[in-house]
């Protein structure tokens, strides 16, 4: 993983789901952007493996309930 796209201490990520790429942006509590990144999905569940506990909102689509259940069982709301 790049240096860039290690995640920062957020409170709030939000992704931007796609068929190839993910867009995320971590915001910190006062809901200013600190971090915006471009994954693919294998890309996208290491960077919030490795992410603090932090909520995380997304589009409701087909894929958004599994994406979903991978992250909340790595520790994010």
């Amino acid at each position: 993983m790049r240096t860039r796209n290690k995640p920062r201490p957020a409170t709030v990520f939000g992704i931007d789901i796609g068929k190839n790429f993910f867009h995320v942006v971590g915001l910190d509590a006062a809901g200013m952007p600190i971090q915006k990144a471009t994954f693919r999905r294998d890309t996208l569940l290491q960077f919030f493996e490795r992410a603090g506990p932090a909520l995380v909102g997304m589009e409701a689509c087909s894929g958004s309930q599994w994406l979903a259940r991978k992250i909340a069982a790595m520790g994010h709301t």
